[in-house]
């Protein structure tokens, strides 16, 4: 919603707040179609998050392979931007709104899934990506699912807008 090839209104992306409900959507008709099972989530970034999120209600979801999500919506409104500009501290352009702030804050990936304990998690981000490997591991860490079922692949030299150059090695699968 509001990325991409999507609609694009005069409406703010609440990221994964209510985009959540864009992702019940689509499950929703993909078994109202009878489309096989199990269901997975693919997701980059903002898509990641929401991905992971709504993953950790919906026990319909078997997996999540999310591409560099960030771990919570109001820091990430902090990091993108810094990213961006290329300066390590930056305000969030949603503080002057302490409901927006709030609203941001409730959309944090390790406590939404510290609520599952079977969902399989595999995120790949890049190792100078503006969602730092320690907040792919504190989602990560977070989960209640076993070691077995999560799987982190940090791409050396890649970043969060480069990932897709990284073709693997010999120790570190593609995103392929």
């Amino acid at each position: 919603r509001e990325h991409g090839q999507s609609s694009h209104s005069a409406h703010l992306s609440t990221l994964g707040y209510y985009e959540i409900w864009d992702v019940k959507a689509a499950v929703d008709y993909a078994q109202s179609k009878g489309l096989s099972k199990p269901y997975v989530i693919y997701g980059r970034s903002l898509g990641a998050a929401t991905g992971l999120r709504w993953a950790s209600m919906d026990s319909r979801i078997y997996a999540v392979f999310a591409v560099s999500p960030f771990k919570n919506a109001y820091l990430a409104s902090q990091q993108l931007p810094a990213s961006k500009l290329h300066i390590s501290i930056f305000p969030s352009p949603f503080s002057w709104s302490p409901g927006y702030r709030q609203m941001l804050e409730a959309v944090d990936i390790p406590r939404a899934v510290a609520g599952r304990d079977d969902l399989r998690i595999w995120i790949l981000a890049g190792q100078n990506d503006c969602f730092p490997p320690g907040d792919q591991h504190a989602i990560l860490d977070a989960s209640k699912s076993p070691d077995s079922m999560k799987r982190l692949v940090i791409a050396p030299g890649c970043n969060h807008h480069n990932i897709w150059a990284f073709k693997g090695d010999g120790a570190l699968p593609s995103h392929d």
